[in-house]
């Protein structure tokens, strides 16, 4: 069977529908539909991510070469707790749980190269430390975006289902209620974080 070879109009067209899905995506989540992280880390992974023979929609449009938004607060190392250097904490919508939101444009602002920023630690305790890289291909590649493993690396189930360790308490009328439990969004508000740089990045291009 012959195959059609694609040219850079048919890479053009497929980055601007990407872009434009992942613009999608990220207001879906920012309306409180949290599902909607699991296209944008998909997105993102098809937009940036070069792997072997996989070569992103960033390569073949000529872009990785540009610097990049940089949002994140930098790592402390002499911090005893964890760094979580690219989302805020605070009440949600109807001020019954604490959760994590990203930071927008609340945080210092710096433009990298490409691969120091895909590459940079954005989250730090302990134990554990993630890139960008890091947390957009666990979702993308295991945790339902593309595909979803049957098993998980322990490093990043904690992170995903137990964030930080932070907890909260479910309140009624400004009154606790109930047992604590964990705050559970801290990837995905650390995604919409990546998704703004993104699309930040792409307006000053």
């Amino acid at each position: 069977m012959s195959n059609y070879k694609k040219n850079k109009d048919d890479f053009s067209k497929e980055f601007q529908m990407n872009v434009q899905m992942l613009q999608l995506s990220s207001d879906n989540y920012d309306q409180g539909n949290e599902f909607a992280i699991i296209d944008i880390a998909t997105r993102l992974r098809v937009l940036l991510n070069d792997n072997g023979r996989n070569i992103s929609l960033f390569e073949h449009m000529g872009l990785k070469n540009k610097l990049f938004l940089n949002t994140a607060f930098e790592i402390d190392e002499n911090n005893l707790l964890s760094d979580n250097c690219l989302v805020s904490m605070g009440p949600d919508e109807n001020f019954e749980f604490f959760k994590y939101y990203p930071l927008f444009d609340s945080s210092p602002k710096s433009y990298i190269p490409f691969d120091d920023w895909w590459n940079q630690i954005v989250y730090r305790d302990t134990e554990k430390r993630f890139t960008r890289a890091d947390i957009i291909l666990f979702i993308a590649d295991k945790d339902g975006g593309a595909h979803s493993d049957p098993k998980l690396p322990i490093n990043y189930y904690d992170f995903s289902r137990k964030g930080d360790g932070s907890t909260t308490f479910y309140h009624i009328n400004g009154q606790q209620v109930g047992d604590s439990k964990n705050i559970d969004n801290l990837h995905y508000a650390s995604v919409r974080q990546i998704a703004y740089e993104v699309l930040e990045t792409l307006k000053n291009m």
